[in-house]
């Protein structure tokens, strides 16, 4: 899977179910840090960071964790001030979504 293909597959699922502007925002923030990480299977990130890069609450951020998770497109796992994330490959059948 490559970094076009992923934001393909975003805006396909985006078309049939929108996402909100917070879930748009830590998507691809996460794909740029993946990007600058060399697509490394998992990365870790602080969670106060996040909302600092993307300007959210975190509530917020939870949020868009869980809808981001729950639709495919992420794998988390929270551990204290620490989120590790791993991308997934959401399904590629996007009208089921």
């Amino acid at each position: 899977m490559n970094y076009l293909t992923l934001i393909n597959i975003f805006w396909q699922m985006h078309a049939v179910n929108k996402f909100s502007k917070n879930e748009i925002a830590l998507y691809f923030y996460l794909l740029h840090v993946f990007n600058v990480s060399n697509w490394n299977n998992t990365i870790s990130k602080k969670n106060d960071w996040i909302r600092g890069e993307l300007c959210i609450s975190q509530d917020l951020l939870k949020k868009s964790r869980k809808t981001l998770s729950e639709r495919g497109l992420i794998h988390f796992e929270q551990k204290g001030i620490v989120t590790f994330y791993q991308l997934a490959i959401p399904n590629k059948n996007v009208n089921k979504i």
